[in-house]
């Protein structure tokens, strides 16, 4: 499972001005809720909230990847979003994160959960990629960006 085949257009946001860690997970519920029409935002923020409290999903290099499995979630969401400047995120290595990619998943779909992860977190590895995707100044830029680095 590729990250670009499980984005829309309309799932994505570049450069973004974002003051706080809140502000970048309200935005990606904002966009799965308004792609997917999918359960409801507050309860969604609320979850993925809880999530971080667990511990930080910013895995470094400028890059965080919020997450969560729920039973009333009936198919996969994703939604992205880099912003123009660097946010605390609280991620691994300190560093601010511009790169945000959220996964909303079903309970019963952990093996697809798990491997889009995988997927996600060994592609942006590469500084090529966390580069090409920052320079997009558009959704359909950032989408060739990642289809490019996939494909390669």
């Amino acid at each position: 499972m590729k990250l670009s085949e499980c984005l829309t257009e309309n799932a994505v946001v570049v450069q973004m001005s974002a003051r706080d860690k809140r502000e970048i997970l309200a935005g990606l519920v904002n966009l799965i809720e308004q792609t997917d029409g999918l359960m409801d935002t507050k309860s969604l923020l609320d979850e993925i909230m809880q999530r971080e409290e667990l511990g930080s999903t910013g895995i470094g290099k400028g890059v965080a990847i919020p997450h969560v499995h729920l039973e009333e979630i009936a198919e996969m969401h994703v939604a992205m979003m880099t912003t123009a400047r660097g946010v605390d995120y609280g991620a691994i290595d300190d560093q601010p994160c511009r790169i945000f990619i959220m996964v909303a998943a079903p309970d019963r779909d952990r093996e697809n959960y798990l491997h889009l992860l995988a997927e996600v977190s060994r592609l942006f590895r590469h500084d090529e990629v966390r580069e090409s995707v920052l320079k997009a100044e558009t959704p359909a830029a950032l989408l060739e960006a990642l289809r490019s680095a996939e494909g390669a």
